[in-house]
């Protein structure tokens, strides 16, 4: 049975802190670092891929070479928003072989094996989203992904792409915390936390099936700055929460407020912070708080500037003990948790 093999490259276009950067000034040295000690982790390890019935693959991850960025320059400059220079320009490849039985039945005039072909490459960028999406959990807000281009054997193909990647708020979150002293971040290393999440299973299925998959699906739906969206993070981010946290319907504030701080350590005025986080939450979703419009304008006058200051406090707060949660159960190397109630002799 004669076989058959793909070379599948993906080029990222990953974004720089720059002066023209949205990033604020005393973020810009730390999230410098933090992205390349997280591209030279990237191009250091050696994982495996598994893309279903092609097997599995051991993608190479690399910065692209000055030609290579000439080459491709040509496609990215109508799909980004900052200079091209502004860009590390990020090359994740593999050679994957496939056999005759595994192609599909290819349309009329389509050169053989071109189904199979397109099918790999979707299941290879699939897994590079989620590569920089556990790179982001690694170091938290490290690395994003302003768009890309992929090849199959050579040719650009217009029609394969991975999703964008916005950390801002993830960004945001680490310098709140770094404000208020908790919770504290963790650097961890992306081969240690992929093999966790294949030993969990996480990559199987992309419909989550247990609370700590929640959690992690929830995390993934952090990278989007779409202003109108905003309140979503927050959303998102207490789901996975209370994923982690909340065993049945009551008391859900309270459980989060005690097992957050068992499990991440304790914080002085952390009860408070969470009583207003979820105050906003509930206010929001019951429609007892006033809220921009779409396509809103009047983004200086002092309701909005208000309005903005308690969601994104709310926001970097609850990404916060949401990264630091995952981040913890990596470490441990735990696949869930459960607290138990342990009698202590009063102090007082």
């Amino acid at each position: 049975m004669m076989s058959q093999e793909t070379l599948i490259q993906v080029f990222l276009a990953v974004p720089m802190p720059t002066n023209e950067s949205d990033i604020e000034d005393n973020l810009n040295i730390d999230f410098r670092a933090n992205l390349y000690q997280t591209i030279d982790n990237l191009c250091s390890i050696s994982i495996q891929f598994d893309l279903l019935e092609w097997g599995e693959c051991t993608p190479e991850i690399s910065l692209a070479d000055n030609k290579k960025r000439i080459e491709i320059k040509k496609i990215f400059p109508l799909k980004l928003f900052h200079k091209f220079e502004h860009y590390e320009i990020l090359e994740v490849s593999c050679i994957i072989p496939f056999s005759e039985e595994q192609i599909e039945d290819d349309p009329p005039n389509f050169p053989a094996g071109a189904v199979a072909r397109y099918l790999i490459g979707k299941y290879f960028c699939k897994k590079i989203f989620d590569l920089i999406i556990i790179s982001n959990l690694c170091r938290i807000g490290s690395i994003g992904v302003a768009n890309s281009v992929v090849f199959i054997d050579n040719v650009y193909a217009p029609n394969l792409d991975i999703p964008s990647i916005d950390t801002y708020f993830l960004e945001c979150s680490v310098e709140y915390s770094k404000k208020i002293g908790w919770p504290k971040f963790k650097n961890i290393n992306i081969a240690e936390a992929w093999e966790w999440l294949n030993g969990y299973n996480y990559f199987s299925n992309d419909f989550n099936k247990d609370p700590i998959e929640r959690a992690l699906c929830a995390f993934s739906n952090l990278f989007d700055n779409d202003v109108m969206n905003n309140p979503m993070l927050l959303i998102w981010a207490l789901v996975g929460i209370e994923a982690i946290y909340v065993k049945g319907k009551s008391g859900l504030i309270e459980q989060v407020k005690e097992k957050s701080q068992i499990f991440l350590g304790k914080y002085a005025t952390y009860k408070k912070k969470i009583n207003q986080m979820y105050n906003f939450r509930s206010r929001f979703i019951h429609g007892d708080l006033n809220f921009p419009r779409s396509f809103f304008m009047e983004d200086a006058i002092a309701e909005y500037k208000k309005y903005n200051a308690e969601l994104y406090e709310s926001i970097d707060l609850a990404i916060a003990i949401l990264s630091a949660s995952i981040q913890e159960l990596i470490v441990r190397n735990w696949n869930g948790i459960v607290f138990q109630y342990t009698p202590i002799e009063p102090t007082d």
